[in-house]
């Protein structure tokens, strides 16, 4: 396996990379396997012709650093990018021309497990790489952020 995530019937970490809080009464807890499938998913698709989340055709679009891949029905974005300190190649989603609610995490000062279970629905768990302080992707690979 080239991942393994440990699932916990109780929150330790919520925004930790290798623990997942996976509970009968969390309505979050479907929502957590439901990302993790997707991300199985789109690493398990080397074509790229079905989206993953609601099986309409992916259109391919590029850039020069980057593959990309966006679904016309439900407007998820599939990036395929390479980390420039580890070389890897990883994959981030999101959601084409969707904003983001702000979250300020002075504003959670006292309920930092409140901030971090907003952060994690920021992208309604369609994202399947965790998302910094700064609205950016993390790079899975290095934990450090890449994009401009």
């Amino acid at each position: 396996a080239d991942e393994i995530i440990a699932c916990f019937p109780y929150e330790k970490n919520i925004y930790s990379d290798d623990e997942c809080y996976i509970d009968i009464s969390n309505l979050e807890s479907f929502r957590r396997i439901q990302q993790l499938l997707l991300r199985a998913m789109i690493y398990s698709d080397y074509e790229r012709i079905d989206c993953p989340f609601c099986l309409y055709q992916l259109e391919h679009l590029s850039n020069e650093n980057n593959k990309m891949y966006q679904c016309e029905g439900c407007k998820t974005l599939i990036v395929d990018t390479s980390c420039p300190t580890t070389q890897k190649q990883y994959s981030y989603t999101d959601i084409y021309g969707y904003e983001r609610a702000e979250l300020n995490p002075n504003s959670y000062k006292y309920e930092k497990w409140l901030y971090y279970r907003n952060k994690e629905a920021l992208l309604h768990f369609r994202n399947i790489t965790k998302i910094a302080d700064d609205d950016k992707f993390i790079c899975p690979c290095c934990n450090k952020v890449h994009q401009k």
